[in-house]
């Protein structure tokens, strides 16, 4: 993993016309009439679970699976790296070790995110690999559970991101529409998912 500025980050994707709103809060596309994208949500339960749930029972499980989907897609699209953003400025604001003994998060995404807050990087970007997929999922599946953060999984060219927002919501947007297209093919495809899915078409 490595990391870079939130300033440095910032210039690589304007290009691609992605920029922060006003407030610093969520990135938005400047051309708003060009994104495609759906949701993942939590807001309704399944009557079974799904086929991606995460064993183990925990009351996170369908989020967890929300934000691995997610992953998952962007790593078959050929998306990473992925820069990981927190437009709160920190990843870790929490007591970790307190929130892994009540169960409320896993012991690896404890220790991946206090592994970047000792390292110095709780502030900065995040930039992960292919091989590293794994770990993009334990440090953004805390920040919709337990942290109440707002991050971004976003892609080298900031043509598509993914936002893991505070309402139990996963969300996939892109200005390019070869990768909508195979997109919504992969996720239309996946059966018995323990989340629903709402379409922006």
């Amino acid at each position: 993993m490595r990391f870079t500025s939130e300033d440095h980050f910032l210039s690589a994707i304007a290009p691609a016309g992605l920029a922060q709103d006003p407030e610093g809060r969520y990135l938005r596309f400047t051309d708003e009439d060009s994104v495609l994208g759906f949701d993942f949500t939590n807001l309704t339960m399944p009557d079974s679970p799904g086929a991606f749930d995460i064993a183990g029972g925990m009351d996170n499980s369908v989020e967890r699976s929300m934000v691995e989907t997610v992953v998952r897609l962007m790593e078959d699209l050929d998306l990473f790296p992925l820069y990981l953003f927190a437009s709160d400025n920190e990843w870790l604001d929490e007591d970790a070790d307190a929130l892994a003994k009540r169960g409320l998060i896993r012991e690896s995404e404890r220790d991946i995110l206090k592994a970047i807050q000792t390292a110095g990087h709780n502030m900065d970007v995040l930039i992960v690999e292919k091989s590293e997929a794994g770990r993009a999922v334990d440090i953004l599946t805390p920040q919709l559970t337990e942290l109440g953060a707002t991050c971004f999984a976003v892609s080298e060219d900031g043509s598509t991101y993914a936002l893991i927002s505070q309402d139990d919501e996963v969300s996939f947007n892109t200005t390019d529409e070869g990768i909508y297209r195979r997109a919504r093919e992969t996720v239309r495809s996946l059966e018995s998912l323990s989340f629903d899915i709402i379409w922006g078409e």
